[in-house]
């Protein structure tokens, strides 16, 4: 329903359609609700650089730039939404078991691509055969702080699109249905746990990170032609507290390697996603003093592959609603 006076945030409808194309929104859609998003079209004019006996820029060689759509999608993270999303960040089909799924980081990348459908409120704008260029999970304690945000796991989709379409897109009728409960419902901070190096580690913060380093590759068109992957990077980073075993962690896992998993365990459902991974490098930084207050620790840490296992295994142990 469109506003004479002007869009808000709050009015914002999101879809996601998957599969092959061209794709069809109906009532199956998937319905998201978001925090926030940013996709957009970035399409500058040309034509400035004749020169002509004058200082004036004539209109006759203004015309249209190539451009590159991309943004991202935040939102909650549930086991539905990791459901969803996770295979369009890690290229691979799961393995679907009585309750839980499982992904391996895969190189498929041209079968899972979807299209985005965004109602604006005064406008529906349609992203075309989209790709995951980048996931991120992330969480933090906001305790003692002042405003108190919230500490629910949010889940970060940057995306690339082929195309950005406006004129003559309509939401479909009937619409999906938005659920919030159920497997619905995101993780809190303080349902992970994370083990490094055979010990359990505290986090203040944490960010998980899924880059498949995509490039957009163009041709003779206006939009990409095609995307590429230069090669994925799997990295987490944590605020740890800074302890005897923490830093001798942080110089063995610079050294050495060793494995670790991020477990997430829904204390309100009988829920748990698991992010295991075979070997992790830290990129090590020493603790500094930063005034009488406590000193933490900071690992940086990026995944590898081994011969048998990929460089991030999770599991998603839910059952849908």
């Amino acid at each position: 329903m469109t506003n004479t006076c002007s869009a808000m945030g709050s009015e914002t409808k999101l879809i996601v359609e998957g599969g092959a194309g061209p794709r069809t929104f109906d009532a199956s859609s998937e319905r998201c609700g978001i925090l926030m998003e940013t996709l957009q079209r970035i399409q500058p004019f040309q034509g400035r650089r004749r020169i002509t006996g004058d200082l004036s820029q004539y209109s006759t060689a203004i015309r249209p730039h190539s451009y590159l759509a991309s943004g991202a999608i935040v939102m909650q993270a549930s086991p539905i939404e990791l459901d969803r999303w996770l295979p369009r960040a890690m290229w691979t089909t799961p393995t679907v078991g009585a309750s839980a799924s499982t992904y391996i980081v895969g190189n498929a990348a041209d079968s899972f691509e979807f299209d985005v459908l965004v109602d604006r409120e005064n406008g529906i704008f349609r992203y075309t055969d989209c790709r995951v260029a980048k996931l991120v999970l992330r969480s933090k304690t906001e305790a003692g702080k002042q405003p108190q945000n919230e500490e629910l796991l949010e889940m970060i989709v940057y995306i690339y699109a082929i195309e950005e379409e406006v004129d003559g897109e309509t939401w479909p009728s009937p619409a999906p249905t938005l659920v919030l409960d159920g497997a619905f419902s995101p993780y809190n901070h303080s349902e992970g746990v994370f083990t490094v190096n055979s010990h359990v580690t505290k986090y203040r913060e944490f960010e998980l990170t899924i880059d498949n380093n995509l490039v957009p590759l163009f041709y003779n068109s206006l939009s990409p032609s095609c995307f590429r992957s230069q090669g994925r990077v799997v990295s987490l980073r944590t605020e740890s507290p800074f302890t005897t075993t923490t830093i001798d962690d942080a110089e063995t896992l610079l050294n050495t390697g060793g494995a670790g998993s991020l477990v997430l365990t829904h204390t309100a459902d009988s829920f748990s996603a698991s992010f295991t991974f075979p070997h992790l490098r830290n990129n090590y930084k020493t603790p500094t003093i930063r005034g009488r207050g406590e000193i933490p620790l900071e690992l940086n840490l990026e995944a590898f592959r081994t011969g048998g296992s990929g460089e991030l295994v999770v599991v998603n142990d839910f059952t849908p609603t």
